[in-house]
């Protein structure tokens, strides 16, 4: 088990300069002792996207569900582990994937690419599928690295947005990169810069110092003018389940998502 989860922190550490889908799941929840359950989802484009559930259908006793949002490479296979430490914290956890990703449907990818427009219209999907079946529900997302951007994307209503190695300038992404690994990535057409959230809805980014990509900045000039709240830690790209842990994996981390829901009224 140590050494699954040290795999799957190395992925998770490692700056992706661009997309990097994985196509097989080299893990799934029961393999590490977690119920879930399997189901599609479609986009307005008619793309199937594949979604785990984690528990059973009304197993989970919750007000809180939270949708995983994942990054650019792998699929959500490598989102295990952050789901069992929300779990543990009673939130509902949901994961998916991007088309092109894990068992959602095809979709040619340039894996030059920072990102892709159309993985909004997947989270948009899930968010979708989520709020008709849990509709009394808070439900918001905890995104990492190009999730982030993808969850600026996304048109459905969320109560909450979480996230950790955040961007909302694809251009400094991408600047920075060629800066620091002199690699080339390529931004899609018509790609901008948002600035403001909708309806100010509660948001938490956390902020690794030795980030070199994904930057405290970022999150400061976004916070100008959003509900943010910043935690900052000493620590690399995505390693906050790592470094905020006190028995086990991302157990403080979990934690203190949960306390930014009750102190947001969530």
């Amino acid at each position: 088990m140590k050494q699954t989860l040290l795999i799957i922190l190395v992925a998770l550490s490692t700056v992706s300069e661009a997309i990097n889908p994985d196509r097989d799941y080299k893990w799934t929840p029961d393999m590490r002792g977690l119920e879930y359950f399997q189901y599609q989802a479609k986009t307005t484009d008619n793309y199937t996207i594949n979604i785990w559930e984690y528990g059973l259908p009304h197993s989970v006793s919750s007000n809180r569900t939270m949708i995983l949002v994942g990054t650019d490479a792998g699929n959500m296979s490598y989102l295990i582990w952050q789901a069992k430490a929300l779990i543990q914290k009673g939130i509902r956890v949901i994961s998916f994937d991007y088309r092109g990703f894990g068992k959602s449907s095809d979709f040619e990818i340039n894996k030059d690419f920072l990102f892709y427009h159309e993985f909004g219209l997947d989270l948009d999907s899930v968010i979708k599928s989520t709020r008709d079946k849990y509709p009394n529900e808070s439900i918001g997302l905890y995104s990492m690295s190009m999730g982030t951007y993808i969850s600026l994307l996304r048109k459905e209503k969320i109560d909450f947005l979480i996230a950790e190695a955040f961007y909302h300038n694809p251009q400094k992404v991408v600047d920075r990169i060629k800066i620091n690994k002199d690699e080339r990535v390529l931004l899609p057409p018509n790609t901008k810069t948002i600035e403001k959230l909708e309806n100010n809805i509660p948001t938490m980014i956390f902020c690794a110092d030795n980030d070199k990509t994904t930057m405290t900045e970022d999150a400061r000039a976004f916070s100008k003018n959003n509900n943010v709240t910043i935690v900052e830690f000493k620590g690399d790209h995505l390693s906050g389940m790592r470094v905020f842990r006190k028995t086990e994996y991302g157990d403080e981390y979990a934690g203190r998502m949960l306390d930014f829901l009750v102190k947001s009224g969530l």
